[in-house]
């Protein structure tokens, strides 16, 4: 369901542990637009957007490598406006869920691993201490946020695998509901965040909010479709344009 953007010749590419990456030029404006540093861009630039390439690929690098454990082929990682890492199907429901959790369990493991640097502090240098902090608060906050129950991000998928466990007809769809709910409710605290601090960081999660109810919004239309197909109901007229999504 996620767009995969075709590459570009400023695609910056590189292999780890076997598994090809690439990185999209719009991975880098994103970046720089949620933690750019009006006091400090030096910090931006050499502290900020290297701390997010590398817990974003460590992140993505916790899937690929569950999923090849699992037979799902030959992954790759692609960073565009989120990261993604592509590989084949698995068979099983527990293997599915093992790889979902994969993700935000390595960086939380990443987290774990540079917490006692983050609140010990034992080396005396300004970019050092500002490179421990970014890592230790992206890896924490940002694993914490893939865990919440919104599609596409882990804890959606989550989610949708928890349901068709129970009811596998239309389970894309339940969730789908359960991920406007959450994203209405996580765009509400965004918004009373970025009124209370007046940070771009809460402004960002506002807009990505607000990008993810309009796309569970989308995808809860498609699995209705979907679901009236398997039981050869009528279209509705908006299904018969076949540019319905935009």
């Amino acid at each position: 369901m996620l767009y995969v953007p075709p590459p570009t010749r400023y695609d910056l590419k590189w292999r780890m542990l076997g598994i090809p990456i690439r990185v999209h030029p719009m991975f880098w404006l994103l970046a720089a637009l949620l933690g750019w540093n009006n006091d400090n861009p030096k910090l931006t630039v050499l502290v900020w957007m290297p701390c997010v390439l590398a817990s974003v690929v460590v992140h993505e690098l916790g899937h690929a490598l569950t999923a090849r454990r699992f037979g799902g082929g030959q992954p790759q990682i692609v960073l565009h406006f989120m990261g993604l890492a592509t590989s084949g199907a698995l068979a099983q429901s527990r293997q599915r869920i093992i790889h979902i959790l994969a993700g935000p369990g390595t960086g939380l493991i990443v987290a774990a691993i540079v917490a006692p640097l983050f609140f010990l502090q034992p080396i005396n240098n300004f970019w050092v201490i500002a490179c421990i902090h970014t890592m230790f608060m992206i890896n924490l906050v940002w694993s914490l946020v893939n865990l919440v129950p919104v599609l596409p991000l882990d804890g959606g998928q989550l989610a949708e695998e928890l349901i068709a466990r129970k009811r596998p007809a239309g389970s894309f769809y339940r969730a789908a509901g359960l991920s406007i709910i959450c994203a209405i409710v996580a765009a509400v605290i965004c918004l009373v965040g970025a009124i209370v601090f007046r940070s771009g960081s809460w402004f960002f999660g506002v807009l990505m909010a607000g990008l993810l109810v309009f796309y569970n919004v989308q995808m809860r239309r498609y699995g209705a479709m979907m679901e009236r197909e398997q039981l050869d109901t009528p279209r509705q007229s908006w299904e018969k344009d076949p540019d319905w999504w935009r």
